[in-house]
């Protein structure tokens, strides 16, 4: 039997550049935390718990001078303006695609238009939009 990867198998560039951004972030910072998983695969999550870098759920389980890295799915404004009130470093490891996204959602609402969002209401990407 003759197997044949696919070129695009693997990660795409937002999850492969999150996951770069954390292991270099574990290199030269003391204690990381993710808020909420950096991407779905156990995985790699499992093995940037051995490079030190853990995923809180919750803003409260941020302790004084973490390195906060914001998941590749990114973050709602709320989130963003509540680690900025927080003595942490913040680390914004957003898809560059997924805040483009961000950009136009808020930039269509300033003009009052409708914003229809169809997917997952609870998955973390869909809840930062």
């Amino acid at each position: 039997m003759k197997i044949i990867v696919a070129k695009s198998a693997g990660f795409c560039y937002g999850v492969s550049r999150a996951v770069a951004i954390c292991t270099e972030a574990a290199k030269t910072h003391a204690s990381c935390v993710t808020l909420g998983p950096i991407i779905h695969n156990e995985n790699v999550i499992r093995d940037l718990e051995q490079h030190g870098i853990h995923s809180v759920l919750d803003i409260s389980e941020i302790k004084d001078g973490d390195t906060v890295i914001i998941r590749s799915h990114g973050a709602g404004r709320e989130v963003h303006e509540a680690l900025s009130a927080l003595n942490v470093e913040i680390i914004d490891a957003t898809c560059p695609d997924v805040r483009k996204i961000h950009e136009i959602v808020r930039s269509e609402s300033t003009e009052k238009r409708l914003i229809v969002i169809i997917g997952h209401r609870m998955h973390p990407e869909i809840e930062a939009i």
